[in-house]
């Protein structure tokens, strides 16, 4: 009986303990052309924001039409 040449193991097998996480880092800073939100740009987009969803709803028939809980 002749033994089986090992395998490569790919390298997806190999644990490394990045498991879910992305394949590159986040920079340590943001490119030139992307600015954080100031606190008060941040609070001015959310009130923008809620004003728009102020009196909105999803209607118990649109729900059923879009497949609504299937479980």
């Amino acid at each position: 009986m002749t033994a089986q040449p090992a395998r490569p193991v790919p390298d997806e097998d190999h644990p490394t303990g990045t498991a879910w996480r992305p394949a590159h880092p986040r920079p340590a800073h943001l490119p030139a052309h992307i600015r954080p939100w100031t606190p008060e740009e941040q609070a001015r987009h959310r009130a923008d924001l809620d004003e728009a969803l102020d009196g909105w709803s999803y209607s118990e028939s649109e729900h059923r039409r879009q497949g609504g809980d299937r479980g």
